[in-house]
C-alpha cells in the first residue's frame, strides 16, 4: 500500500487509534502500547512470519482456537482465511484487549467468523489474577497473587477449561497459543 501514514491511521481519543493492516483490515489499537501497536500503525504488518506460516496451514471451511487474541492482528487475517464456513474460537482475559479484539472483529464484518470469549483459559474454573503493562499490553499472564516483576497492573478475570468451552466441537484444524 502505497499511503501516507496521515491516510493509515487516526487517534480517535480515550487511548485509542485506528490504522489498516497490510490485508486492508481496519484495526482498532491501544496508543499506550509499545508492542504490537507501533507495528501496525507504522507498516501494517505484526510477526510477517508468524502470520504467513499460521496462513499456510490454513484452508476455507477450517476451525481454528486462538488463546490469548491480543487485538486481533492474526485473529482478522486467520477469518479472512477460513472464510464464512470456518469458525475462529478466540479468547483474550484482558478486559481492556477484548474490548479492542471485538472492535476490530466487528468493523471488519467477522463476527460470524469469530466466536470470541472475554476470560483466560485455565486446568480450572474460577477467578484468577492476570498482570500486565499497558506499555506491552498484550503480553498479560496469569499469576499466582501479586507476584510479577514486570506487571504495573493486575486485573481479576475469570477462568474456563478450554474443553468445556469447546465440548461438541471437532476437526479443529489448528490451536494457537
Amino acid at each position: 500500500m502505497n499511503r501516507s501514514l496521515r491516510d493509515n491511521y487516526a487517534y480517535l481519543g480515550n487511548g485509542v487509534g485506528i490504522t489498516r493492516t497490510h490485508r486492508g483490515h481496519r484495526f482498532f489499537v491501544s496508543t499506550e502500547d509499545f508492542g504490537l501497536s507501533p507495528h501496525v500503525i507504522m507498516d501494517g504488518v505484526w510477526e510477517e512470519a508468524i502470520e504467513s506460516s499460521i496462513l499456510s496451514l490454513l484452508q476455507e471451511g477450517d476451525n481454528v482456537v486462538e488463546v490469548g487474541c491480543n487485538m486481533g492482528y492474526h485473529t482478522l487475517a486467520m477469518c479472512e482465511k477460513i472464510g464464512r464456513k470456518g469458525r475462529l474460537y478466540g479468547f483474550e482475559a484482558n478486559p481492556e484487549v477484548y474490548a479492542l479484539l471485538a472492535l476490530n472483529i466487528e468493523y471488519n464484518d467477522f463476527k460470524n467468523e469469530a466466536i470470541i470469549h472475554n476470560f483466560a483459559i485455565s486446568d480450572c474454573e474460577g477467578t484468577t489474577k492476570l498482570a500486565y503493562r499497558p506499555s506491552q499490553i498484550g503480553s498479560g499472564s496469569i499469576v499466582a497473587g501479586d507476584h510479577s516483576r514486570s506487571a504495573t497492573h493486575f486485573v481479576d478475570v475469570s477462568t474456563r477449561k478450554l474443553d468445556d468451552v469447546l465440548a461438541g466441537i471437532s476437526d479443529i484444524a489448528l490451536l494457537r497459543m
